[in-house]
């Protein structure tokens, strides 16, 4: 079973070069915002929307490209994040998005 709860993914919006530079915090773009959902074993789950609004940015935190703001994403009642080397393996072998 994976089970997402309260998964968020923010970008930092940089508004010029002095802002890359001096580390200042700024303006963060919302990509996923509280997304909860779960799939049990066996089961297909589709994302549908409209551009933008977060689907592959899911997709990737899912198969392991990219690591979320906040939020849990547990594989089997386990964290995605704590999981053996061994274990992730396993994990993102068995998960796909196309």
């Amino acid at each position: 079973m994976i089970k997402v709860n309260n998964l968020k993914k923010y970008f930092p919006v940089v508004s010029g070069i002095r802002s890359v530079f001096s580390g200042s915090r700024g303006k963060y773009v919302k990509a996923v915002d509280n997304v909860s959902f779960e799939i049990q074993e066996g089961e297909v789950l589709g994302l549908a929307g409209e551009s933008g609004c977060g689907k592959s940015t899911i997709g990737r935190i899912l198969v392991g490209l990219d690591d979320q703001t906040d939020g849990d994403v547990t594989f089997n009642h386990m964290n995605h994040q704590d999981l053996k080397r061994q274990s992730k393996k396993k994990f993102y072998q068995k998960i796909q998005m196309i």
